[in-house]
């Protein structure tokens, strides 16, 4: 973990965490407030205090994500206690979720994201957490679970805008899933109240632009200001960065072309181990899928 500021954006960060101030578009108010907790820690500097938070979210996105590989592959509640069994009783489900796990955690861009004061770190987390409740609703069909689920895209949102790519597919899953439950009016209105609720943070806003002790990012004290902010109009609403590049997305093919090749080479010395293992788990993934459609279907038409 960096012991004080890193390059980036961290320096803006911690500044604003440590004082309630104001970062760049959109804002980012959930990691300011998280950050000025942490700075209130009794130890070391405060940019290392800050770093420390993305150490923590970083370890929980870990925990969910090992909670997540072990209910997948039990199908039932996974043991939450299971560091306190010995070693040698593990099972290859607890296994292969522990090997899973940290793989994510050791991968170069993960654990970069992880030792230092950025939002990416608190976006992991989110993601980690969606995917966990994902699968606790498919299993359990627990209408609070999608409440929860709504609740935190919404908390995510006040992170990284971004997060809506990969929270509306799982949106749509959940409601496809659990369709005779969740379109009644009534759950329907507590859903979107749930996510409302998680935007709440945003109110963080026009009272950190007024109030910040070394100055805000823009004129926030009206609502075209706001908007300004949230929407990110100084960079480009919708872009990924700012310039003509970012509005025609000229570059995004290139992006994904040096994703995938980072993926590769995080995946093994020479990438093709790694590469063969993930078309392998998502070959079995699909398989299993199908299998239980089919043995759905059936089911269904017997009952019929």
């Amino acid at each position: 973990m960096f012991p004080t500021v890193p390059g980036g954006d961290s320096g803006e960060l911690i500044v604003a965490g440590c004082t309630l101030g104001l970062p760049h578009p959109p804002g980012y108010p959930t990691m300011a407030m998280l950050s000025f907790l942490f700075s209130l820690l009794p130890v070391a500097s405060p940019a290392w205090r800050v770093n420390f938070l993305a150490v923590c979210l970083s370890v929980a996105c870990i925990w969910l994500h090992f909670h997540t590989l072990n209910k997948l592959m039990k199908r039932q509640r996974s043991r939450v206690f299971f560091v306190f069994i010995s070693p040698w009783r593990w099972d290859v489900t607890v296994w292969s979720s522990l090997l899973g796990s940290l793989s994510l955690g050791f991968s170069p861009l993960f654990w970069m994201y992880a030792i230092q004061a950025e939002v990416f770190a608190l976006n992991n987390f989110f993601v980690a957490l969606l995917l966990y409740l994902l699968v606790l609703y498919i299993q359990e069909r627990d209408r609070r679970v999608a409440f929860l689920g709504s609740f935190v895209i919404g908390l995510g949102l006040t992170n990284q805008h971004t997060l809506v790519l990969y929270a509306a597919p799982l949106a749509l899953i959940v409601l496809l899933v659990g369709r005779s439950d969740l379109f009644s009016p009534s759950s329907l209105l507590l859903l979107v109240l749930s996510l409302l609720l998680g935007l709440s943070p945003y109110l963080y806003l026009p009272i950190a632009g007024k109030n910040a002790a070394l100055g805000g990012w823009g004129e926030l004290d009206t609502w075209e200001g706001f908007f300004t902010h949230f929407l990110r109009r100084e960079y480009g609403t919708l872009k990924l960065y700012p310039g003509e590049d970012g509005a025609t997305g000229g570059q995004l093919l290139m992006g994904l072309k040096h994703y995938f090749l980072n993926l590769k080479s995080q995946s093994s010395a020479d990438g093709s181990i790694g590469m063969i293992l993930i078309a392998a788990g998502f070959i079995r993934l699909l398989l299993e899928s199908l299998k239980q459609c089919m043995r759905k279907t059936v089911e269904a038409e017997q009952e019929a």
